[in-house]
């Protein structure tokens, strides 16, 4: 007997959004992922096919289940805590070890270079200082000194750009 899919669709009730509830296999990638498990291990251990668990962002994920990771990490996260974490991943060290036939002759920490830039990265988005990659259109310009007037004139409205997101994003 096949069972029919719940619509996942939020509908408004009075102004607010009213959630749906979740399938079986939804709820429980939702708390397989809280235990801290992959998208794909989550996927498949809620009963999803291993093509959709390879692709749980783009066909799992839909906005009702963003929704509760988001509800869950807001109540159990407090902002400091999550500030606290990547500035410790800021400074991180790996463990590099040197064997030879087997046997462990020397160990040293080294810095993770990927995970300091994957944690400068977060900071600077969650801190309102990162701006996503732009394209500016650039009209050629012959003459030397309007060149350098119109390269400013970019810039310029560039720089307004930025500032406008930047302040966009923040929630001082």
């Amino acid at each position: 007997m096949k069972t029919k899919k719940i619509a996942q669709k939020q509908s408004q009730v009075g102004g607010k959004k009213k959630s749906v509830p979740l399938t079986p296999k939804q709820t429980k990638y939702v708390r397989e992922r809280l235990k801290g498990k992959t998208k794909k291990q989550a996927a498949i251990d809620a009963g999803y096919t291993e093509s959709m668990a390879c692709a749980a962002t783009a066909k799992i994920e839909n906005g009702e289940i963003r929704r509760r990771f988001r509800l869950a990490v807001q109540r159990h996260c407090s902002p400091e805590h999550i500030a606290q974490r990547i500035s410790e991943g800021l400074d991180a060290e790996e463990t590099k070890f040197w064997a030879e036939k087997g046997v462990v002759m020397d160990e040293r920490n080294v810095i993770a270079w990927t995970e300091r830039r994957n944690y400068a990265e977060m900071a600077a988005k969650y801190g309102g200082m990162y701006v996503e990659k732009q394209e500016l259109e650039v009209k050629e310009i012959t003459d030397g000194s309007s060149r350098v007037a119109r390269l400013s004139e970019l810039l310029a409205r560039a720089a307004q750009r930025v500032a406008g997101e930047a302040d966009a994003g923040r929630t001082d």
